[in-house]
């Protein structure tokens, strides 16, 4: 997925900024995309809920689906490989004990959205790096549902989720997908402490 990329380049944009993007490869994006597909196809997907397991579709509604590290589905199997290659390369840059990836597919429907929020628990919170790889083809900025990032109420990013971008950002950041225009896929997860 990150091919001969030196991650520690990213690793000090984050430092510096909070975020970074990272090019992914496409024939890995669109291999993505086919079992994203297929996983609509079959019903594998439900609607989100926040951290405490309620549904507020004032907030957030997406539709997601868990994606499993032991998964024996080939394409996933080659995620994780690359997500644990981020998580020890984040390790060790931040000096951090990560030990635990999480991740799921996501579909914003026509009209869908996620407001502002942070990925950091007030309670027992263990995530410390948040991550989407985006799964659009052909995506306009008038087809909406960029991801904005804030510090303090001033937006730091907006990035449109263009097939082949992988956005890293420190979980603490507040952040919202804008309301989408057509369907919008990718995959979300976040890197954790025990």
């Amino acid at each position: 997925m990150f091919g001969t990329i030196n991650l520690e380049t990213y690793f000090d944009q984050i430092t510096d900024q909070g975020w970074a993007i990272i090019d992914v490869d496409i024939q890995f994006a669109d291999e993505l995309r086919d079992r994203l597909n297929t996983l609509i196809l079959d019903d594998a997907f439900v609607m989100a809920g926040l951290a405490n397991s309620i549904f507020k579709i004032s907030i957030r509604n997406d539709f997601i689906s868990w994606i499993n590290n032991e998964s024996d589905q080939v394409s996933e199997k080659k995620l994780f490989v690359h997500l644990n290659t981020l998580r020890r390369g984040l390790r060790d840059y931040f000096r951090m004990p990560l030990v635990d990836i999480e991740a799921h597919y996501a579909h914003y429907p026509k009209n869908h959205f996620y407001k502002k929020h942070t990925d950091q628990s007030s309670i027992k919170n263990r995530r410390f790096f948040s991550f989407v790889i985006y799964l659009n083809t052909a995506w306009r900025a008038i087809d909406g549902g960029q991801i904005c990032g804030y510090k303090k109420n001033l937006e730091i990013f907006n990035i449109n989720p263009d097939i082949g971008k992988m956005i890293l950002f420190k979980s603490e950041l507040e952040h919202e997908v804008l309301e989408c225009f057509t369907d919008r896929y990718s995959i979300a997860g976040w890197i954790r402490t025990a």
